[in-house]
Formats: C-alpha cells, structure tokens, sequence
C-alpha cells in the first residue's frame, strides 16, 4: 500500500513540475502553412498561399506569479507562397523579421493559452514578381496553446491573422503554426 502511495506521489510532482517551469528567456523554432489569404492587384484579387518557417525568441515577465505571463522579443519568418493569376502559376517569396509580444496565461496545469501579436519591422518579398523592401507595413494577432513536454521545453500552435501591404497592395492572410520553444 505504502508503495502505491509513493507512486501516485511521484507521478503527481512529474505532472506537476513541467507545468509550473518558467523561464527568463525563450527561443523557438516553428513551421506551418499560410493559407486563405488575399492580395489585390491591377486585374483581380489573389489568394497566395504555401509553407513558411521561422524563428522566435522573447524575454519573459511574470504579471500575476503561477497566472499571468508576459514575453517581449523579436521573429524572423521566410515563406514560400505562390498563387495563381490569369491561370498561370507564381510564386510570391518572402522574408520578413520584426517584434513580437504575447500574453500567456500560467495555469497549474500542462497546457497554457496565449495571445499573441507582432509587427513586422522589415520584410523583403521577391520571386517571379520584382525584388522589394518594405518597413513596419505588416502586422499579425492570433492565440495559440503552448504544452509543456519537458520543464525546459513547449510544443506550441498558433492561428494568426496577418495584414498589411506588399508594394502598396493590401494583403490579408492566415497562417497554423506549429512548433517547440526551448524555456531557459
């Protein structure tokens, strides 16, 4: 009897641990797809979508201990989008970095809610189209669920809602996003 006690007592402080582990820094790394989107041109409207990868870090803050988390840092994305035109194919790269900020709620347990917003501070788009640079013209909000697998270590996914501008057309988009952030 003592051991099954030890044991339900164990396995508890293994459940509970990673679920309360926080961290003064993170830095991730996620994949996903961009889809539904809409970017105008001269004729019709355009819908770009594809793969996209990136990179992630913040610097943490505690708001309300065990409850409420803030993270302030910055991303850098590459996509590869494509989208068809007067049936024909074309494809729509684009690279762009920028701050990034998110709210996450601490609960004692292993999956965590957030919010998260960001502006893309410079973002350079190419491909079949001409090569162009544009600054602090798009932004993305969105929520996501982090889960901790480890007490260092989250897998997350996130929905954003990303829009702004690309050669002075208005862009709108969503994108999944799914990846692992390293908590240290």
């Amino acid at each position: 009897m003592n051991r099954i006690r030890t044991l339900i007592v164990l396995l508890s402080l293994v459940a509970i641990i990673p679920a309360t582990s926080y961290a003064l820094v993170d830095i991730g790394a996620y994949g996903g797809y961009s889809f539904a989107g809409k970017l105008e041109t001269t004729g019709e409207d355009v819908e770009p979508s594809g793969w996209e990868y990136g990179f992630i870090a913040h610097y943490n803050k505690t708001i309300l201990p065990m409850i409420l988390s803030f993270g302030f840092g910055a991303y850098y994305q590459k996509s590869a989008l494509n989208y068809d035109l007067l049936n024909k194919d074309y494809d729509f790269d684009k690279q762009s970095a920028g701050i990034d900020a998110y709210l996450q709620l601490e609960l004692p347990i292993i999956i965590h809610p957030y919010g998260r917003v960001s502006a893309t501070a410079w973002e350079k788009t190419g491909g079949d189209a001409d090569s162009n640079t544009e600054y602090f013209k798009s932004y993305s909000a969105g929520a996501g669920i982090a889960m901790t697998i480890f007490p260092l270590l989250q897998l997350y996914g996130e929905y954003l809602y990303n829009f702004g501008e690309v050669d002075g057309k208005k862009t709108t988009g969503n994108s999944a996003h799914l990846g692992l952030r390293l908590n240290i």
